[in-house]
């Protein structure tokens, strides 16, 4: 998955993040600033949550702004967004069958979202990664 900040005023950032590879650490804070399992925070982000998602990004920026505080995390919704690789797309059309119907919905609209054609997997795997 690629996330993708673009800040009014400052440079873009986009991370690779595979949910599989973040640290021990990263994982408990996220648990600890929203309360949730890490897995119920992935539920989450997937719904739509801005907690979830604001959570994210601050360990996600915390890995070069070591200082930073949760509370300090403050974005417009429209600046951050991600994407799903072709794989990943096809691993979330896979799972539906065991979800719930109204999880299924929000993962089909999800789907289609990203499925539009607008931007190619290989475009996007250029994009520069913040350091």
């Amino acid at each position: 998955m690629l996330i993708i900040y673009r800040p009014d005023g400052a440079p873009e950032q986009t991370w690779e993040f595979d949910p599989q590879e973040l640290l021990d650490v990263e994982a408990t804070a996220i648990e600890r600033v929203t309360g949730w399992t890490y897995g119920e925070f992935g539920e989450q982000f997937i719904k739509g949550s801005i907690l979830a998602r604001k959570a994210l990004l601050w360990v996600l920026r915390k890995r070069t702004e070591p200082t930073l505080k949760f509370r300090d995390v403050a974005f417009r919704v429209r600046e951050l967004d991600w994407k799903l690789d072709a794989d990943e797309r096809a691993k979330a059309r896979e799972a539906m069958p065991d979800l719930a119907e109204d999880e299924q919905a929000a993962v089909q609209m999800l789907l289609d979202a990203q499925d539009d054609g607008s931007e190619d997997d290989e475009a996007r795997s250029e994009i520069p990664k913040a350091s």
